[in-house]
């Protein structure tokens, strides 16, 4: 899909984007514990967007309007209110910019109830250049009440290395373990084994991409405590 259309300077400047919301569910209880909210512009594909505004030098500038706007939302919907968490998404190299931490004091300025309500998800989308800066970033977002998440385990960079090192609040498997996971030994094992291996730590592991009850029985019957994907929940525009 081209995106001749699109005028990414416009768009940031503007705000000319949305989220969508899909939930995340405490299988065990079926229970909601938070919202990731999906960045959206019409009928283009977001990663496509975002991949353009890279090459045009604007990554940061609309992966900060993103988050920026995706707090707004979710202050201003009312998913606050709840015990709802929000995840949102940020790509590694803007947590790298050294513009970075400014931009997080001035978020909690804004929002300063967002601490301890609120997940960064570190998307797989690019390559960690820098392990020892973003552990120390992802260190200076913990310390202010945030939460960390690591995006699509099993898809992108994330290594066990680079897992140990982080020490995220969440690690989110990614639909290839949900995808014929009533019939794959080999994937539930593997769940199993990252269960095993966080079970005394403080992190919390999701499956994503659960599109069947099967799925999120077997799930279940594994120890895995939270889900996400069409089975529980689809992506819903986030009424402000």
């Amino acid at each position: 899909m081209l995106l001749v259309n699109i005028d990414i300077k416009q768009m940031i400047r503007k705000k000319d984007f949305f989220h969508h919301g899909q939930t995340i569910y405490n299988i065990n209880e079926m229970r909601k514990i938070g919202t990731e909210f999906l960045f959206r512009k019409n009928h283009e594909n977001p990663e496509l967007i975002f991949r353009r505004a890279k090459e045009l030098n604007r990554l940061f500038e609309l992966d900060t309007a993103s988050i920026r706007k995706a707090f707004f939302s979710y202050f201003s919907s009312g998913l606050s209110l709840t015990e709802e968490l929000l995840f949102v998404n940020v790509y590694p190299s803007t947590i790298l910019n050294p513009q970075f931490p400014s931009f997080i004091e001035s978020l909690l300025q804004a929002f300063p109830n967002s601490r301890f309500r609120s997940v960064f998800e570190i998307v797989e989308s690019e390559v960690i250049e820098n392990i020892n800066l973003i552990k120390e970033r992802v260190r200076f977002l913990q310390k202010l009440g945030y939460f960390i998440a690591i995006d699509d385990i099993g898809h992108g960079w994330a290594s066990l290395c680079t897992l140990i090192e982080l020490e995220p609040n969440y690690l989110k498997l990614e639909r290839y373990f949900s995808i014929n996971l009533p019939n794959s030994s080999q994937k539930q094992r593997m769940i199993l084994l990252l269960l095993q291996y966080f079970y005394d730590s403080d992190t919390k592991i999701i499956l994503e991409g659960v599109e069947t009850i099967e799925e999120l029985h077997v799930a279940q019957s594994l120890g895995v405590e939270f889900c996400q994907g069409y089975f529980l929940s689809r992506p819903q525009p986030v009424l402000v």
